[in-house]
């Protein structure tokens, strides 16, 4: 597991966001832990679909779309994937990708706990 250091944003009493905390994983206790690795594992993106989606759909960008990345989706999909060459090029990017995917779930579910703090 990573071990990030995430800027928290907390309201104060006026309304105003103000940066208050850092909070890493090491700052969680035994329960909140368990939250976190349960909302990343329900929320992040499955390994297999994306593949199943590249190799079949590969042209189509529908990998892209399904990890959120729209903009180079619809390049995908206007171009017929590059007529080819992205789809290849991707096979080197999935797996990065799905790691950046899954760190920004992981950032989500650590404001969310800290917000609850």
């Amino acid at each position: 597991m990573k071990q990030e250091t995430e800027q928290v944003e907390v309201a104060s009493s006026r309304g105003k966001n103000k940066k208050q905390t850092k909070l890493t994983i090491h700052d969680l206790d035994a329960k909140e832990l368990l939250i976190l690795r349960q909302e990343v594992n329900r929320r992040k993106k499955s390994v297999a679909a994306t593949w199943i989606l590249w190799i079949f759909l590969d042209i189509f960008g529908a990998h892209r779309f399904y990890l959120g990345d729209y903009g180079r989706a619809i390049g995908m999909l206007l171009t017929l994937g590059g007529l080819g060459i992205w789809a290849l090029v991707d096979a080197f990017f999935i797996p990065s990708a799905l790691r950046r995917k899954e760190d920004e779930v992981r950032e989500e579910v650590l404001l969310e706990i800290a917000a609850r703090r």
